[in-house]
């Protein structure tokens, strides 16, 4: 066992357990953010190579890479926090 019962009473112990829920949220939102970013970059490779759908192909296509840059970002951000965290 890692803490005692005297220790559970303490607030390392309560930042221990509450740093490691934060991680576990942080690590499902960069989960459903990395598979919100695959779908609008396929959505945008599909609408880049048909003609026809009236959609600003532009502004789309800025979207896409910012969602994509904010995904990385978010991945590589997790991975620090997993390895040194």
């Amino acid at each position: 066992m890692l803490f005692s019962s005297v220790d559970r009473l303490s607030l390392d112990y309560i930042m221990l357990r509450l740093s490691r829920a934060m991680l576990g949220l942080f690590g499902d939102l960069v989960l459903w953010v990395s598979i919100l970013t695959i779908f609008v970059l396929i959505g945008y490779e599909f609408i880049s190579t048909v003609p026809r759908i009236p959609v600003d192909k532009r502004r789309f296509g800025l979207l896409a890479t910012l969602f994509g840059v904010f995904a990385i970002s978010l991945l590589i951000f997790y991975g620090l926090l997993r390895v040194f965290g």
